[in-house]
C-alpha cells in the first residue's frame, strides 16, 4: 500500500500539494488506535484520503472532504467471532458512512463492500492499483532444467501448501517472499521442494527477485486485487495465477489461469510454462501490453477526478 500510493503521489500534477502522513503509533491495541485517532484531528486537509489499514480515523475527519480506499475484505474469509464483528463495524460498516466516497481496487472488492455494508453502489468508485515505473522489462534466458519460481506471499490465501504439492517431482527452485510458518516448511520438506525464503524486503530487493526468477506463481485463493500479477507482467516474466476474480480480470490474457483449489491443475500449468517457449513468449508480450493500463499516470487521472470534485 505504501509503494502504491507513493507512486500515485509522485505523479500528481504540480499544482497539487500532497502530503503523506504515517501514524506514529503501531497498528495494534486499543490505546495505540485511540492515539492515532487523536493525532488525526490536527491533520485535516482540504481533501483527506485514507489509503491504509486505519479506516477508523474517519471519525476524526470531515465527511464531505474525505475519501476512503478499501483494498479488500479478506477478514470475511479468515476471521471469526467478536474480532470479525469489531473489524466489520470499525473498519467497514461505520467508516463507509462517514466519508464522501469509497474507492476500491476491483469490481470484486466493490461487490464485497456492498454485501457487507449495504451502502449505495454510487458511492463506490473502482480505481485499480497502479504499478510503479521501477518495474520495467528485463530480458532473461529461461532455465528449463531448473527454473526459479517466484511465489509472493505466505498467508493462508496465498495457497503455498497446494503449490508445494503441485511442484513435487518437478526440478525447480522455489523463491518464497514472506515469513514461513512451521506447517508450510513441513509441507515443503515432505514434497522435497528446493526453496529459498525471503522476508522484510524493500522494493529494490523485491524487484531483484522478479528479475532473477524464470516465472511467477500467484495461485491465490482470494485477493482484493493481486499486484504481483502486474509486477510479473511489467518485468516480462511468464505468470501462473488463479482463474478466480479479480485475478482473471487483472491478468486478462497475460497469464496461465488455473483452479487454485486443484493441485493437478496447478501442476499442469507449471509444466506447460516450463515446456512451451511459444506460450511463454506470448504471455510476456501480452503482459507488457496489459500493464500499460495500470501505470501511475493512467490511475492518477482517475483519483484527480475525485479530488477535483471534492475540492469544488
Amino acid at each position: 500500500m505504501e509503494r502504491l500510493f507513493q507512486a500515485v503521489t509522485d505523479h500528481l500534477p504540480g499544482h497539487v500539494d500532497a502530503r503523506i502522513h504515517y501514524s506514529k503509533y503501531p497498528g495494534s491495541g486499543l490505546l495505540n488506535r485511540l492515539k492515532t485517532l487523536y493525532e488525526t484531528i490536527n491533520l485535516r486537509g482540504e481533501i483527506n484520503h485514507i489509503t491504509g489499514d486505519i479506516n477508523f480515523i474517519t471519525f476524526a475527519l470531515p465527511k464531505r472532504k474525505t475519501i476512503l480506499t478499501i483494498h479488500d475484505c479478506g477478514y470475511d474469509h479468515t476471521v471469526k467471532g467478536i474480532k470479525r464483528w469489531i473489524i466489520w463495524l470499525f473498519w467497514h460498516y461505520l467508516p463507509v458512512r462517514m466519508v464522501r466516497y469509497v474507492t476500491v481496487i476491483s469490481e470484486e472488492t466493490k461487490k464485497d463492500v456492498i454485501r457487507l455494508t449495504h451502502i449505495s453502489p454510487g458511492k463506490i468508485k473502482v480505481i485499480p492499483n497502479c504499478i510503479s515505473y521501477s518495474f520495467q522489462f528485463s530480458p532473461s534466458n529461461f532455465d528449463t532444467d531448473c527454473p526459479k519460481i517466484l511465489h509472493v506471499g505466505t498467508k493462508s490465501n496465498k495457497n503455498l501448501n497446494r503449490l508445494s504439492e503441485a511442484l513435487k517431482g518437478i526440478s525447480c527452485e522455489l523463491n518464497i517472499v514472506g515469513k514461513l510458518q512451521e506447517d508450510q516448511k513441513n509441507v515443503l520438506d515432505v514434497n522435497n521442494i528446493k526453496y529459498v525464503n525471503y522476508f522484510s524486503l524493500d522494493e529494490s530487493e523485491i524487484l531483484n527477485l522478479y528479475h532473477t526468477c524464470d516465472l511467477v506463481s500467484f495461485v491465490t485463493l482470494f485477493e482484493g486485487f493481486g499486484l504481483p500479477i502486474l509486477e510479473a507482467n511489467a518485468v516480462g516474466r511468464p505468470l501462473i495465477t488463479s482463474s478466480l476474480s479479480p485475478m482473471k480480470e487483472i491478468a486478462s490474457d497475460a497469464a496461465v489461469l488455473v483452479d487454485p483449489y486443484d493441485v493437478n491443475a496447478i501442476r499442469d500449468g507449471i509444466i506447460r510454462l516450463i515446456n512451451d517457449k511459444d506460450l511463454r513468449d506470448q504471455l510476456i508480450y501480452s503482459g507488457l501490453q496489459n500493464v500499460k493500463k495500470y501505470r501511475p499516470d493512467t490511475v492518477v487521472n482517475r483519483y484527480m477526478d475525485l479530488y477535483e470534485e471534492i475540492a469544488k
